[in-house]
């Protein structure tokens, strides 16, 4: 658009107006620095765009090519000949499959299915969001609905810190529900790695807490309203009881042996079905059928998934093939694995992979991948007995031996993983005692982890034990100098103490670690803070 803007000048430079050219220059710059200032520019320099054009045409010189009927053809072909490039070489936006012509929103980033859902079910007023959405909300619904958040104008960080924790800390939540007063909150989902799944327990990890209930959720939102308030009788109709939908298929494993809680379970979710047709509600039913041992469901339900052009398709193939590979049918599994690899390179698929080559006995594709696996995650126990077993049928035995002594050692690594996942369970229950103790015992059966010194050390700035709080923060830079939430709860204890220098130390050197991010922001704040001060 500013180069087009720019050639618009240049060819029209004799008869160009200064005026529009100073004009034009500070939004053009602007466009530059933000994607939201792009149709601002467009709005703004659009006109003197047209402006040169006509003055282009008027001149004498380029008559000539706006007579008759060739000039019109040769731009007509242009345009489609342009368009088919584009579509053909699947170039965005027109490359996207699931984008249609036409004016509107993409609703995948805006809880538009939650909006309607409060139209139709007389949900109003205030309502707490998350920040990118509140424009949207305010643009569709004021004043019928008013967000609790938006980006219109400045807003004090603590605040805006405050609105990110509250979904995970009811005391926080409580409090700014009493000050703003809303009785609806639309979350989103937080991004969980199934490894980490089984740390939330039965916590919710979009929004954890008792006194709410989530009554519609699809792909993009979920939504929860107040108990004991004036939509109990919504609540009763609609409430989900049995799934969560952010905490993953992981999350419900240990309950599926329950057949009353499995038939509840698959309920509620082709309930959501029929309501939203979301895409996890099909990938989480083809979970639930997939670990009962119903594999061909299981395949159904995720090749519906699939259907959707923003399904996440790395877990979708990765979920084909486990239940092909359980049909038995290993050259579908190792295509789809092939599949999900081509978007990803999680170990668990690798190993996976491997454990198809081997159970069709090409044992030279399975070492490959079994090996590649274990490089990628030394912690996935699930390899060694496939590997070494492999070792030993080709004759492999000092290979043999050096896997061994790795697999003695993750197992040990395994179980204080074990004790540190119940250490994060507890801290996020603010069970402080329990996480102090499950952590001492990751830290007994594995010393050189340093993450389990780090969160040892913000369970005790949590209590106010700051000198307990440094000496573990600080062992965990001992064991790992580029440990960077280490460095950020050194951060926080020197402030805590007043020692800004300090602090700004700590603030910069985690900012050399994690540019990026809420802790990077939050980390740069505080270092202009100090900076504001002389420091």
């Amino acid at each position: 658009m500013a180069a087009s803007l720019l050639i618009s000048f240049l060819l029209n430079i004799r008869r160009c107006s200064i005026s529009h050219l100073f004009l034009s220059i500070p939004f053009t710059v602007l466009s530059f620095t933000a994607v939201r200032f792009i149709s601002l520019a467009a709005v703004m320099t659009a006109p003197v765009f047209i402006r040169n054009i006509s003055s282009i045409i008027e001149a004498r010189d380029w008559q000539r090519f706006t007579r008759g009927r060739v000039a019109a053809g040769v731009a007509a072909c242009m345009i489609i000949l342009c368009t088919a490039l584009i579509m053909t070489r699947s170039i965005n936006p027109l490359g996207e499959r699931g984008k249609t012509f036409g004016f509107g929103f993409e609703h995948l980033h805006v809880p538009e299915g939650a909006l309607q859902y409060m139209d139709r079910r007389g949900i109003e007023g205030k309502v707490f969001n998350l920040f990118q959405w509140g424009g949207y909300i305010t643009w569709r619904d004021f004043p019928k609905r008013v967000p609790f958040i938006d980006g219109r104008g400045f807003l004090d960080s603590e605040l805006l810190e405050r609105s990110q924790r509250a979904r995970g800390a009811e005391q926080i939540m409580d409090e700014l529900q009493a000050t703003y007063g809303f009785d609806a909150v639309l979350a989103g989902y937080e991004v969980i790695h199934e490894s980490q799944a089984d740390v939330y327990g039965d916590m919710d990890s979009a929004f954890n807490s008792q006194k709410w209930a989530l009554v519609y959720w699809d792909d993009s939102s979920l939504l929860y309203l107040k108990r004991d308030g004036k939509y109990d009788a919504v609540i009763k109709e609609d409430e989900y009881r049995f799934i969560r939908p952010a905490n993953g298929i992981t999350g419900m494993l240990s309950k599926l042996h329950n057949e009353q809680f499995r038939t509840d379970l698959i309920a509620e979710l082709k309930r959501n079905m029929q309501e939203t047709n979301s895409v996890n509600s099909h990938a989480y039913l083809g979970g639930i059928y997939q670990e009962t041992g119903l594999n061909r469901e299981a395949i159904t339900e995720f090749g519906k998934a699939l259907e959707n052009p923003y399904t996440p398709k790395a877990d979708i193939y990765n979920n084909l093939a486990n239940a092909y590979l359980g049909l038995g049918d290993v050259d579908h599994a190792i295509a789809y694995y092939g599949k999900s690899l081509s978007i990803t390179d999680d170990p668990t698929v690798i190993y996976n992979l491997g454990l198809s080559y081997y159970r069709k006995q090409d044992y030279r594709n399975a070492l490959k991948y079994l090996k590649n696996a274990l490089e990628q995650n030394k912690n996935l126990l699930s390899v060694y007995p496939l590997l070494l077993e492999l070792y030993q049928r080709m004759g492999m035995k000092d290979d043999a031996d050096r896997t061994m002594a790795l697999f003695e050692k993750a197992q040990t690594e395994a179980g204080g993983e074990d004790h540190f996942k119940s250490g994060l369970r507890a801290y996020f229950s603010k069970n402080y005692e329990e996480a102090i103790a499950e952590f001492r015992k990751s830290i007994q059966i594995n010393p050189a982890n340093p993450t389990v010194y780090s969160n040892l050390g913000y369970v005790y700035f949590d209590i106010g034990m700051i000198e307990r709080a440094y000496e573990y923060q600080k062992r965990a830079i001992e064991i790992d100098p580029n440990h960077a939430n280490a460095h950020y709860g050194l951060a926080l204890i020197a402030k805590k103490e007043g020692d800004l220098p300090a602090a700004l130390k700590h603030w910069e050197r985690y900012l050399q670690i994690e540019p990026e991010g809420y802790y990077a922001r939050r980390a740069k704040e505080e270092i202009a803070t100090i900076d504001s001060k002389n420091y």
